[in-house]
C-alpha cells in the first residue's frame, strides 16, 4: 500500500516558483488530439493504462511526501516523456533527444527512472534512494539538461558570464564525476548544451583553461565538492545562475568528509526556493536525512527497496572467511582467483578481462599485493590508490577496461575527518 505523507502546507505549495508550472503531460491521447505525436509513435505504450499500485509493489517502491498535485504515474517508455512549456502548450521530447535514445537503445526506464523523471520534469525536488547501478544518472541528467536548454532559448549568450553554469552535479570521487560527465556530454550535445568536469588530482590550470574555453556557453559542471568549492572561492566558477543542483551518492560524500564543502557550495547558491534540487543516495542514514531536510524543498522521496535499513546487495553472493595469518590469506586469495578462472570455462577473452578486485587497508598493501599477484597468477595485476597522479590512474583504469589487466589491488577512498555534529555551522 502506498503511503503518502502530507509534509507541506498549501501555503508553501502556492509559493512554488514558475518551474513547477512545467508540468508533465501524461496522457498520450491529449497529445494525439493536438497532433504532437507522429503516426509512427502510435505503438508507444499508453501511460494512462499503467497500474501504479502494482508497479510500486512489484519494484518495492515507496513514495513519501506531498504528491496531491502531481501525477506519479510511472514512466514506461522514454518516448512518452512530455512537458508543458510556460505558455501551457504540450511539448514532447525534442527530435534530437529521441534520436539519441534510439541510438543508445534506451526504451524501458529502470524503476528509479520511471518514478524520478515524471516528478523532476514537473519541477519537484526529488530524493532518490536506490542502489548503485540502478540508473539514477539518467534520472537527473535528462531533467537538468532539458531545463538548461529551455532557459537558453531566446537568451543572448553575451548576457551570460563566463564560468556561470545553470546546473551543477556533485559526486564523491573523480572517477564517478568523470563517468557522469561522459554520460552527460552526449545527451548535452543533443540538447545543444555544453558540460565539463572538475576534480582533484589534475592540475588546476588545465581545468581553468577548459572553463574559459567554454566561455558563456557552459551549462552544466560536474565535479567533486573539494575542487568545485576551490573554483567557487577563487571566482573561477560563479554559481549565482545555478537553478539546478544534483548531489549524487550523498551518503558516500558524507562518509568521505565532504560535508563542509557541500554546505559551503549550497550556501553560495542561496535560497533553495530559487532552484530545483535532486539528491540521490544508496542508503538513507540519519546524516543524509538531515542533509536532505536542509537542501531540498517540498521533496518527494522515492525509496526503491522497501526499507530504510542498510542491507547487503542481494545480487552479490558474500562469503566471510577468517584466516589465521597473512600467508594463509594469500593462499586463499590465489585459490579464489584460480576458482574464478575455472568458472570462465577456458574462454580466453573473458580470462583476459579483469575478473578479480582486492580491497586492502593501506596503499602500501595494494602496491605489494599487485606485485605478488602479477608474479604468481600468470597474468597482469595493477594497483589503484590515491598516491597515483590522474594520468597514472587513467592508465590503470584503461588497462582494466581494455581487458589488459586480470586483477586489481586497491583500497577504498580515504575518508576526511567529519566536522563536529554540534555547532558544525558555526565552525564553517
Amino acid at each position: 500500500m502506498l503511503l503518502r505523507k502530507l509534509a507541506v502546507s498549501s501555503l508553501a505549495r502556492a509559493a512554488r516558483p514558475p518551474l513547477a508550472r512545467r508540468a508533465l503531460l501524461l496522457s498520450t491521447q491529449r497529445l494525439r488530439s493536438t497532433g504532437v505525436l507522429e503516426d509512427d509513435d502510435d505503438d508507444a505504450g499508453a501511460r494512462h493504462g499503467i497500474d501504479t499500485a502494482a508497479f510500486l509493489a512489484e519494484h518495492q517502491i515507496e513514495l513519501v511526501g506531498d504528491v496531491d498535485d502531481v501525477d506519479t504515474t510511472p514512466l514506461q517508455d522514454f518516448r512518452d516523456i512530455t512537458r508543458v512549456d510556460d505558455d501551457g502548450a504540450p511539448a514532447p521530447l525534442p527530435g534530437a533527444i529521441r534520436t539519441f535514445f534510439r541510438q543508445k537503445s534506451f526504451a524501458a526506464p529502470t524503476p528509479i527512472q520511471a518514478q524520478a523523471l515524471p516528478l523532476a520534469l514537473q519541477g519537484r525536488d526529488v530524493v532518490g534512494i536506490a542502489q548503485t547501478g540502478s540508473g539514477k544518472t539518467l534520472g537527473f541528467l535528462l531533467p537538468m539538461l532539458w531545463s538548461c536548454a529551455e532557459a537558453s532559448k531566446g537568451e543572448k549568450a553575451a548576457k551570460r558570464e563566463i564560468g556561470a553554469p545553470r546546473g551543477i552535479v556533485l559526486a564523491p570521487t573523480r572517477e564517478l564525476a568523470q563517468q557522469i560527465e561522459r554520460e552527460a556530454a552526449g545527451l548535452a550535445a543533443a540538447f545543444g548544451s555544453r558540460t565539463l568536469c572538475v576534480y582533484g588530482g589534475q592540475k588546476r590550470h588545465i581545468q581553468e583553461r577548459a572553463i574559459w574555453s567554454a566561455g558563456r556557453k557552459l551549462d552544466v559542471v560536474v565535479g567533486t565538492p573539494g575542487r568545485l568549492a576551490d573554483f567557487m572561492r577563487d571566482g573561477v566558477l560563479k554559481l549565482h545562475d545555478v537553478r539546478f543542483l544534483v548531489a549524487d551518492e550523498a551518503d558516500r560524500m558524507l562518509d568521505m568528509g565532504f560535508e563542509p564543502q557541500l554546505r559551503e557550495i549550497v550556501d553560495e547558491l542561496g535560497d533553495k526556493e530559487r532552484r530545483q534540487t535532486l539528491l540521490f543516495s544508496a542508503t538513507w542514514p540519519e546524516e543524509v536525512q538531515e542533509l536532505a531536510d536542509e537542501f531540498v524543498r517540498d521533496a518527494v522521496r522515492i525509496h526503491v527497496g522497501g526499507s530504510d535499513e542498510l542491507v547487503a546487495n542481494r545480487a552479490i553472493a558474500q562469503h566471510v572467511r577468517v584466516m589465521p595469518s597473512q600467508a594463509a590469506k594469500l593462499d586463499a586469495l590465489y585459490a579464489l582467483i584460480e576458482e574464478q578462472k575455472s568458472r570462465l570455462g577456458g574462454d580466453r577473452s573473458r580470462e583476459r578481462a579483469c575478473h578479480t578486485v582486492v580491497f586492502c587497508n593501506r596503499k602500501a598493501d595494494a602496491k605489494w599485493l599487485a606485485q605478488q599477484l602479477e608474479r604468481d597468477i600468470r597474468g597482469r595485476a595493477v594497483a589503484l590508490h590515491g598516491d597515483l597522479m590522474q594520468n597514472a590512474r587513467d592508465h590503470v583504469l584503461g588497462l582494466i577496461k581494455g581487458g589488459r589487466a586480470q586483477a586489481c589491488a586497491t583500497r577504498p577512498p580515504a575518508r576526511r575527518p567529519r566536522p563536529p555534529r554540534h555547532g558544525a555551522r558555526g565552525c564553517r
